[in-house]
């Protein structure tokens, strides 16, 4: 049997639980042995697995290239576990700027992205986000969607 169970920690995992009786020699249960083995790591890699296969059928079936791009942000910011995900492009016409294409865990007129001037390219800052000055913005949408 599976389900939930606070482990030593405090924290619900899933646990598989499997037990036996004890018997005495007339047949009689004299208690149960059992064991709980903490399965929540494959339960979280077997949704992973299912949740990857569902964006390879979309990917698959699905010939619309933002529809399909919408799904794998979806998908992406679901099981990175991550409060919202974006997918940009470049654009280049009198300056360089990064045009928020999709957008999954909030709401797409509460985001804007920074020109960045042709002789410049966005550099990373000290979180490692090569989109530089986006960090900030991004926080300000996770702000505005709660």
């Amino acid at each position: 049997m599976e389900f939930p169970l606070r482990r030593h920690d405090g924290v619900f995992h899933w646990f598989l639980t499997r037990v036996n009786p004890l018997r005495d020699s007339e047949g009689s249960i004299i208690r149960w042995v059992g064991i709980n083995t903490d399965i929540d790591d494959r339960r979280q890699h077997a949704r992973t697995l299912e949740r990857l296969s569902e964006i390879g059928r979309t990917i698959s079936a699905d010939l619309e290239v933002k529809s399909v791009l919408q799904a794998v942000t979806d998908a992406a910011t679901e099981l990175s576990g991550a409060q919202f995900g974006a997918f940009f492009y470049n654009v280049v016409d009198d300056g360089e700027a990064y045009m928020l294409y999709t957008i999954s865990g909030g709401a797409k007129e509460h985001f804007t992205a920074p020109q960045v001037s042709s002789r410049s390219r966005p550099r990373s800052d000290r979180t490692g986000d090569p989109l530089g000055t986006l960090t900030d913005r991004a926080r300000g949408l996770g702000r505005a969607a709660s």
